[in-house]
């Protein structure tokens, strides 16, 4: 019993990266510093000395993988979240060897601790199985050549090396390793002169082990949404992709992949890919974190095309919202879901108004004139938090007329993002983007501007005649109406027909039912996104659709949206339930795709 109370405060305190960097401090002190040819005497504790909590992990290990040769195999990926060590077991289990090996082992420096941007030790590690001793001619050569700092009071507390150690230990006991702790600060430059100089120092037959886990401080469905991105950034090794994906360690990532790029591991074998809240059967977990465990070897593999996209409905930034902003900071509206955009390919939204120079008349909340503009100011702001897209196809683009549009547009694209669409439909022609080899098509249209069908239906051609998956983002509907009108209906399926393989409707201010069409996802309306609208418990809630492409499917993802003050964040998991259980009720589709709404994703054939 005591025993078992024990384990149970031990995961207790692991649940948390950050309050476990705190505890560590002061408990893993090194317990000598006396020197010797050039290598330290002194020790690094391994985080837990309890033998039973590995055997344990170890225990449950019993699959047998098919794995590459011993020459082909190259490194892993572990978690380093000891909720899941039977996953991190049976990762290494199946790479595990009793001869004489180097190991690399690349974590994060979570809490960027001392003065180097790559950071080495040359202490042993006390583990329960045993002392692991570091390759002090290597860690030295690295040192010489200005690759690595050595430095020993960073890893006192670093979790993701002294986490790990026990496991290297015991499925590897006559290794020794090269532990190095990378920077967030680290730059792209200072990172790949750090792998040629890793190549060449490294004794042949170096096993990496990267330590790393993924989405991190978000729920379960969320996690796995942002996994698709990094999955398809790994599978590819793509590196302008991995630049706004949700890891703990983008450099360390950079790092490993392009060691493995350069040495031929281009193929990443899956072993685990899980998180927190399925580990621990609490799907309700608000913070979750990403388990990707696996395998390189050196083969080609096929290209990964998945691609991500998130999509929101009304983006609002004058009137009281701007004067949040003025209040509070340019971040101010997005400050509650900046990780959660950080995860996909394609961020877009509907701009309820222009970026432009004029001065806004809505600031004023006595003018009662909905005329909306916004500041150009925030356009870097938003690719900074990750967007890509903006639609201008809405009955507020015109509002300080077409000098405005184009001021907008033109603003727009010198800041780095995208626009389609536009008030009147007569810039129809489709925006295409291409990411990992897939295209992505946006192609607007506004319901109360000039009727030129042709011309969207057109722009579905072309996109359609690309290749390209094609997404309409129509303007359109009732404010404030719950169902979709019968015109709403007529053209969705007049734009599916056309070729179209998504709808994302805006306008309403209020979130309306899902109709699945010919196999098509109609998502009628998103409702607010960042709005001022709180006078309604309708207009103060959204809906945010990911949207996960391949060459064979499509699949949804749906995280419900509370905005309060101009500010947005993701539903409490409670809420959220209720809202997609009603959303449910309301679709038209087929019962496993009711049922797939309902639990916030669910999966169509392309």
């Amino acid at each position: 019993m005591e025993k078992s109370l024990k384990n149970i405060l031990i995961l207790c305190l692991i649940l948390s990266g950050a309050v476990l960097g705190f505890l560590l401090q002061g408990r893993m002190q090194k317990i000598s510093t006396v020197q010797y040819a050039g290598c330290s005497k002194g020790i690094h504790q391994s985080y837990l000395s309890d033998k039973d909590f590995f055997d344990n992990a170890y225990a449950g290990v019993v699959k047998k993988y098919d794995m590459p040769e011993k020459k082909d195999l190259l490194g892993v990926f572990v978690n380093h979240h000891l909720l899941a060590p039977a996953i991190i077991a049976d990762t290494m289990n199946a790479v595990a060897s009793d001869a004489p090996i180097d190991i690399l082992l690349v974590s994060p420096n979570h809490f960027s601790a001392g003065n180097g941007q790559i950071i080495s030790s040359i202490d042993n590690w006390d583990t329960p199985y045993g002392n692991l001793n570091p390759d002090c001619d290597t860690i030295r050569l690295l040192e010489k050549s200005g690759t690595v700092s050595i430095e020993e009071a960073p890893f006192e507390r670093e979790h993701g090396v002294s986490g790990i150690v026990p496991f290297i230990k015991k499925s590897f006991p006559n290794a020794r390793i090269i532990p190095i702790i990378v920077k967030d600060t680290a730059s792209d430059k200072v990172i790949d002169e750090a792998v040629e100089n890793i190549r060449k120092a490294l004794p042949e037959g170096t096993m990496l082990v990267g330590s790393f886990d993924f989405s991190h401080y978000l729920p379960d469905t969320v996690a796995q949404f942002h996994d698709e991105k990094m999955l398809a950034v790994i599978n590819n090794f793509d590196f302008d992709g991995l630049k706004m994906t949700d890891a703990d360690s983008l450099p360390g990532l950079r790092l490993y992949l392009k060691y493995m790029e350069a040495e031929g591991g281009h193929a990443f074998g899956i072993l685990h890919h899980t998180n927190s809240a399925e580990v621990t059967k609490n799907p309700d977990l608000e913070e979750t974190t990403s388990y990707i465990d696996g395998f390189f070897e050196r083969r080609e593999s096929a290209q990964d095309k998945r691609v991500t996209v998130l999509a929101f409905g009304d983006l609002m930034l004058d009137r009281q919202v701007r004067n949040l902003i003025a209040v509070n900071g340019s971040e101010y509206p997005f400050a509650n879901i900046k990780r959660f955009l950080k995860g996909s390919d394609i961020v877009v939204a509907n701009a309820e108004g222009t970026f432009t120079n004029f001065s806004s008349v809505t600031a004023d909340l006595h003018n009662k004139e909905l005329h909306f503009t916004f500041d150009e100011a925030m356009l870097p702001v938003l690719k900074k938090l990750g967007f890509t897209t903006l639609s201008q196809a809405n009955n507020h683009a015109l509002d300080f007329g077409k000098v405005g549009l184009t001021e907008s547009q033109k603003a727009i694209t010198q800041a780095g993002l995208e626009t389609f669409g536009d008030p009147l439909n007569s810039q129809s022609e489709p925006i295409i983007e291409t990411v990992r080899g897939q295209k992505i098509a946006f192609v607007g249209y506004h319901e109360f501007g000039p009727q030129n069908d042709d011309a969207i239906l057109g722009a579905i051609g072309k996109a359609k005649a690309q290749g390209a998956f094609t997404i309409v983002y129509p303007h359109w509907g009732v404010e404030y109406q719950k169902n979709p009108t019968s015109l709403q209906v007529e053209l969705a399926h007049r734009f599916i027909d056309a070729g179209a393989d998504l709808i994302l409707g805006s306008h309403p201010h209020v979130v309306e039912p899902i109709e699945v069409y010919k196999g098509k996802a109609i998502f009628y309306s998103l409702g607010n996104f960042v709005f001022d609208q709180d006078f309604s418990k309708e207009t103060m809630r959204g809906l945010s659709v990911g949207v996960s492409v391949d060459d064979q499917a499509v699949s949804y993802y749906l995280f419900p949206l509370d905005i309060r003050r101009g500010q947005v964040s993701l539903s409490h998991i409670s809420d959220s339930d209720t809202i997609l259980k009603k959303l449910a009720e309301d679709s038209s589709a087929e019962t496993s795709v009711k049922k797939g709404i309902e639990k916030g994703i669910f999966t169509l054939s392309r």
